[in-house]
């Protein structure tokens, strides 16, 4: 991938705040047994230390003093048309919110990307992602095994560590097996690891088959071979395949043989008997947010506002492009999704260019996880759970970092006090947002705004765990 500059000569102590922030939140919070945080649901605490890691994020952007660019008229439309939606929303404070929040999180991609530049931050990392990876889909597969072989329990997944609902550990998955299968294939990373890494797969595809998650499987599968056949490189593809076909043999051998062979029940589809049928609840919330989008078809009915009207469904649309299009407006959307596709593009080109270079695996493993994340949003919530938001932003980071310095140098060279307005904005709003979400997270039922909950039987996910306002 051409060779990355070396880190910055000072060091700061933001960097290892962020990364710590970071690993903790992807890493160590899923292996947080569930009811361990007392009342506070896994989902909400996640929500609070990605604050803290935007926040570190967003610190870091300001002090650091390198050259930055970017589109300079595209930023300033997409900001005017976002700031009116917010200004037209029917509760603009909590548009507000979520506008920085969405702000905070771009701002978060070329400030980690800065970082991972360096090669031994890198190694680091990845190393920490495997063996972390590892130890999770190990021990919930051993957790699943055992409530069905040891406890016969009909539904073990009820137990299952670290998410609340196993979806958002599928939302995550579409991002974190391109990015293991990549590394499993890394030659100058230890074979140790690399079998970890491989391993690792072969149990994500087995916790696959556990919870149904055909979204899951739409997105990777159409990922791994468009970004295969564009690129013309087909070992990940291969890769993938073989993992696949192993992790489908442990499926099979685990959950239905095994039960056959002691004379218990086997494991049943992932489903609740009384959950909506999946089409038909997916229908039903994309006819909402159209109708959203025919009454308020510039602005939107304003960031988060999906959530403001209680549908006895979902706080989101389960549609990341009918989401934006909803809450900020048709031309929002559109811009927006012409500045993903044309910022997917120069990722191509540039692998391209870097074909057979050190480490053109790992970022094309980047680019499938982004891509599959990009069609697992037509169908999923991904693109508002936390844990899936954070591994997006870290493989687009990575990507970024293996393609520095050139995938940095895009549009106008801002002077140094321009470029830190972003950042200084989107730190002071962090810091509103958070010391809102203190008060918050000490209510009985953690929800946005104060006073009782909107919901009106159990939790539909957003921003926090019970989503309405």
């Amino acid at each position: 991938m051409g060779s990355p500059p070396a880190a910055p000569a000072r060091s700061n102590p933001l960097d290892l705040i962020l990364l710590a922030l970071l690993l903790g939140l992807v890493l160590a919070l899923p292996l947080v047994p569930n009811g361990a945080l007392g009342t506070l649901a896994t989902y909400d605490m996640c929500r609070a230390l990605q604050g803290m890691m935007l926040l570190a994020a967003a610190c870091l952007a300001w002090v650091r003093r390198e050259p930055t660019h970017c589109n300079l008229g595209l930023c300033i439309l997409l900001s005017v048309l976002a700031w009116l939606s917010c200004s037209t929303a029917a509760v603009p404070v909590i548009a507000w919110r979520d506008a920085v929040w969405t702000a905070a999180l771009l701002l978060l991609v070329p400030t980690l990307g800065r970082l991972l530049r360096d090669a031994k931050i890198r190694g680091h990392l990845l190393f920490a992602i495997v063996v972390g990876q590892f130890a999770y889909v190990l021990l919930a597969s051993a957790m699943l095994m055992y409530g069905l072989l040891v406890e016969h329990l009909i539904a073990p997944w009820h137990g299952f560590p670290g998410f609340e609902n196993p979806r958002f550990f599928n939302h995550s998955q579409t991002l974190t097996i391109p990015l293991l299968l990549a590394f499993s294939l890394r030659p100058q990373a230890a074979r140790p690891v690399r079998h970890l890494a491989a391993v690792a797969v072969v149990l994500h595809v087995f916790l696959i088959g556990v919870f149904l998650a055909r979204a899951t499987v739409v997105g990777l599968v159409i990922a791994v071979v468009i970004v295969a056949f564009t690129l013309r490189e087909q070992r990940l593809l291969k890769t993938m395949l073989i993992h696949a076909a192993l992790g489908a043999a442990v499926y099979v051998i685990g959950c239905k043989l095994l039960p056959l062979w002691l004379d218990i029940p086997e494991m049943p589809i992932f489903r609740d008997p009384n959950e909506r049928g999946s089409i038909e609840a997916r229908l039903y919330l994309w006819q909402i947010a159209v109708q959203n989008l025919r009454e308020h078809p510039w602005l939107g009915v304003g960031p988060m506002h999906f959530a403001h009207q209680v549908n006895g469904e979902a706080a989101h649309p389960h549609n990341v492009y009918l989401q934006i299009a909803s809450e900020y407006g048709l031309p929002f959307a559109l811009i927006a999704i012409a500045a993903v596709l044309m910022w997917l593009r120069r990722r191509f080109r540039l692998l391209r260019q870097d074909a057979g270079a050190e480490d053109t695996l790992l970022a094309m493993g980047c680019l499938t996880a982004i891509v599959s994340a990009l069609i697992d949003g037509l169908f999923s919530g991904n693109f508002v759970m936390p844990i899936s938001q954070t591994w997006m932003v870290l493989c687009a980071a990575l990507l970024m970092a293996l393609q520095a310095p050139r995938a940095d140098q895009t549009g106008v060279e801002l002077p140094a006090w321009l470029a830190r307005i972003p950042s200084g904005c989107v730190a002071l709003g962090l810091i509103v947002n958070l010391a809102l979400m203190a008060g918050e997270l000490s209510q009985p039922e953690v929800h946005l705004g104060t006073g009782h909950s909107l919901r009106p039987e159990g939790n539909n996910p957003r921003f926090w765990l019970d989503g309405w306002f």
